[in-house]
């Protein structure tokens, strides 16, 4: 947390459709990521466990057992500590809250205490049956986002802000680039689809926004990197800091989640081909000659 309040980054950060610097955040960033990125059900939770919390404290007061209200304590501090602190020393923060993921066990962890009080309660209840359907329903629809995201998980936002078509452009998505995989995917059948048997004695440059190795990982033996993107055949782009946008060109491969664009491939050649033939004009094709069979 010492670091964090040291650092000293010159790029900006999204939040809430808002291109900031990291040293002029606004106080709420890193609250609004946590309540952004976690499951209704689970904020539901935690905010009962901290008014249960309150409430056994004041109720039971000198008769709790040691261990047992250190533990609770102990696992409350854990969860609010490191977010409050980060608040006041206004630490550098950055890609929502990815430097704080510690924390999200320990609020599991309060959660499922409340959620265990929640159902002691519930079952003895006469009309328990539609609470437990309704939460065997909540459940079926989470699982059912993860695998409608997936490979790409991470990317969730919960419904208080629209899911994650609701969040794109305003939050960030995918920013270590685990779609690229997917997105270089897409190129190789766009291009075995073009060439057929030819694919393969054919090499492609590719550039790459972000963390080249999430997408040279997977390319296959005619692709190349290189680092000039704008000189690149087709360029691999996600949509942090708007980088889809970056380079124009012929939009061929979408990598989509549930309505939001995650990442593109950009088709680059036509561009790349008219710029050297501007630079170098010698570089234009010769004039075709015709068969020797048909010169006299």
């Amino acid at each position: 947390m010492a670091f964090f309040s040291r650092e000293n980054s010159l790029s900006t950060t999204l939040f809430d459709a808002r291109f900031v610097r990291p040293r002029d955040l606004p106080w709420e960033y890193l609250p609004t990521y946590i309540l952004l990125a976690l499951p209704e059900l689970i904020l539901v939770l935690l905010a009962a466990a901290a008014v249960l919390g309150a409430v056994e404290l004041a109720r039971r007061g000198a008769a709790w057992r040691r261990e047992e209200l250190l533990g609770y304590l102990l696992l409350g501090f854990a969860i609010v500590f490191p977010v409050a602190y980060a608040i006041l020393i206004k630490a550098v923060l950055f890609d929502g809250m990815r430097h704080f993921i510690f924390v999200l066990p320990l609020i599991a962890v309060a959660a499922a205490l409340a959620m265990e009080k929640a159902l002691g309660a519930v079952a003895a209840l006469p009309y328990r049956q539609p609470v437990y359907a309704a939460l065997g329903v909540y459940a079926v629809a989470h699982v059912t986002t993860m695998v409608l995201l997936h490979p790409d998980q991470y990317v969730y936002y919960n419904a208080f802000v629209g899911g994650v078509d609701g969040a794109q452009r305003r939050f960030k998505i995918d920013y270590w680039a685990n779609s690229y995989a997917e997105a270089v995917r897409g190129l190789e059948a766009y291009l075995q689809n073009q060439y057929g048997a030819d694919f393969e004695d054919r090499e492609f440059t590719v550039g790459v926004c972000g963390p080249p190795v999430s997408a040279a990982y997977y390319f296959p033996g005619n692709f190349r990197f290189i680092h000039k993107r704008d000189q690149a055949d087709f360029f691999i782009a996600f949509t942090k800091d708007n980088c889809d946008r970056a380079l124009p060109g012929r939009v061929v491969y979408r990598v989509e989640r549930m309505g939001a664009l995650l990442s593109v491939v950009v088709d680059r050649r036509e561009i790349v081909a008219e710029r050297r033939v501007a630079k170098h004009p010698q570089a234009r094709a010769a004039p075709r000659q015709p068969p020797v069979s048909a010169i006299p």
